[in-house]
């Protein structure tokens, strides 16, 4: 029986497969932006009309369990003095 460092030493490394896909030639690739840049700013401005008319929570409105906590005094002082004398 061999050993394992001799073993793995031995076997042939599989061929590298990279994750990305390319797309081909980039002349393709620059006809296909320009017609999709145009289709996607007429569909922002419907989606920026659909979300101005939702509204939002202000940090005054939200449950105390989402509020920020507090700074401690010890706490305060370390972030004047930079931070560097402070043990969490």
């Amino acid at each position: 029986m061999q050993p394992t460092f001799v073993r793995l030493a031995v076997t042939v490394p599989k061929k590298h497969v990279p994750l990305i896909k390319f797309l081909g030639p980039r002349k393709k690739l620059n006809l296909q932006n320009t017609y999709a840049t145009q289709n996607t700013i007429s569909n922002t401005n419907s989606v920026s009309q659909k979300a101005a008319e939702k509204s939002s929570v202000t940090y005054n409105e939200l449950p105390a369990r989402f509020k920020r906590i507090p700074l401690t005094p010890e706490e305060i002082e370390a972030v004047e003095m930079g931070g560097a004398g402070f043990v969490y």
